[in-house]
């Protein structure tokens, strides 16, 4: 089933981007999820240097790479909208 603003020949990527699930658009959806990975890794710097012991340099970094990944994805769904690729 096809999301009814997208053209029935539209590129697989525009098709993803506009797929909905729990109601949002995929690409609203990892955007979401993108701003919580980035609130999360400033939360764990702050935690770092607030000496906690769970916050070690280490798990700042994952997440700031996942961040990043995640920011990445987000920017290709979204680009497709507008670029239709």
């Amino acid at each position: 089933m096809h999301a009814p603003h997208v053209r029935r020949d539209a590129p697989m990527i525009q098709e993803i981007a506009y797929r909905t699930v729990f109601g949002l658009p995929v690409a609203g959806l990892v955007g979401l999820v993108t701003l919580t990975a980035f609130i999360a890794t400033a939360a764990i710097a702050l935690a770092h240097r607030r000496r906690v012991r769970w916050a070690s340099f280490a798990l700042h970094y994952r997440f700031a790479v996942l961040s990043l990944v995640l920011a990445a994805c987000h920017a290709v769904l979204a680009l497709s909208v507008y670029i239709g690729f």
